[in-house]
């Protein structure tokens, strides 16, 4: 059921509530095993930050504010979304990250950067 015009968030809401839920509902510890899409025995649960697809998300949100760059209102200040598309050229771009396993340093980076959008976009 669609909501009223009036409950609807905004596009500010909607990216600042994805990236919340990203924080908060991923668990940040690093396992001593890989963690795969499939639930095993060991982990039942997949929702971890240290698996390379959350950070695919990441990606993905931040994509988002990159998008509205191009149009009549910009998401975040200037300053910011250089930093953002920084981090997304990271993210996207084939290197070392994407070959060796995740590091407590790119999971902080990630959240870093989570933070500071989540920050302003809230003001």
């Amino acid at each position: 059921m669609e909501q009223e015009p009036s409950l609807q968030e905004t596009p500010k809401q909607k990216i600042a509530s994805e990236l919340r839920r990203l924080k908060t509902e991923c668990r940040g510890e690093i396992p001593d095993e890989i963690i795969h899409s499939i639930p095993t025995k060991n982990y039942p649960d997949t929702k971890f930050k240290v698996r390379k697809a959350w950070f695919q998300v990441v990606s993905s949100v931040l994509a988002n504010i990159i998008r509205s760059s191009y149009s009549d209102e910009a998401l975040v200040s200037q300053d910011l979304l250089n930093e953002v598309i920084a981090y997304h050229k990271a993210l996207t771009t084939p290197s070392a990250f994407h070959q060796q396993p995740t590091t407590q340093e790119d999971i902080d980076k990630a959240e870093a950067i989570m933070g500071k959008v989540i920050a302003e976009l809230e003001k």
